[in-house]
């Protein structure tokens, strides 16, 4: 079962949502879109200390963003694995991270 909450704009409670998982639905490599999602929470624990994905460094967060860059019609992705880079630059001097 997986569960998420999310909250619209405005709104003052969130919803939850919940699905089962079910072995049809699993898949041995994860789609771009989701190794995105991955790349960029990696990317938000990094800018709040990097403890909640203690096992990703700057690294491994800008290569998961750039094997998920896919077709990338509008640069977005590409963007965002820039992104990454300028602020490991800046702020990955000045925190301490967790290296697996």
């Amino acid at each position: 079962m997986t569960s998420s909450r999310y909250k619209l704009p405005g709104e003052n409670e969130s919803k939850l949502l919940t699905r089962p998982v079910l072995a049809a639905d699993a898949r041995r490599t994860p789609n771009q879109s989701l190794q995105c999602a991955a790349a960029i929470a990696g990317f938000a624990d990094h800018l709040r200390g990097g403890e909640r994905i203690p096992a990703w460094n700057w690294d491994k967060v800008i290569q998961a963003a750039q094997g998920a860059r896919g077709a990338d019609a509008n640069g977005e992705r590409a963007q965002a694995v820039l992104l990454v880079r300028l602020a490991q630059g800046r702020v990955g001097k000045h925190q301490p991270m967790h290296h697996n």
